[in-house]
């Protein structure tokens, strides 16, 4: 399953590894041309931060991003349903069926292709 979708200047981080130290359970997979920057291990980032406060602040900023994107992810499936999580992500991402294959939109929305199809259909004839 697609989790979610990163775009251009947004950070990617999986926070539940970076914070446990443990390997993640999820991949992270470039799908168009990008360009990645590693950051350190945990204890020199956290070393960063008690040195600085511009970089305990770019910290916070992440988590706080990585909060709300996953916050979000979980209350689309409690409270939206797929029409609804479709319509978002066009309105959040306009051209998301320029950059991101069906079979890629349709797991994020954790609906089958054939749904999605229905889906499109549906809106179009709106």
């Amino acid at each position: 399953m697609n989790f979610h979708f990163f775009f251009d200047n947004e950070f990617v981080v999986e926070f539940n590894s970076f914070l446990s130290q443990k390997p993640s359970q999820m991949f992270i997979q470039a799908m168009e041309d990008s360009q990645v920057i590693l950051l350190p291990k945990r204890d020199k980032i956290l070393e960063s931060y008690a040195k600085s406060h511009t970089w305990e602040r770019f910290g916070r900023i992440i988590s706080e991003m990585q909060f709300m994107h996953s916050s979000g992810r979980v209350q689309d499936f409690l409270f939206r349903n797929a029409e609804e999580r479709y319509l978002n992500l066009l309105k959040e991402h306009p051209d998301i069926f320029q950059r991101v294959s069906l079979s890629n939109i349709s797991s994020y929305l954790g609906i089958q292709g054939p749904s999605l199809s229905r889906i499109r259909k549906r809106i179009s004839k709106q």
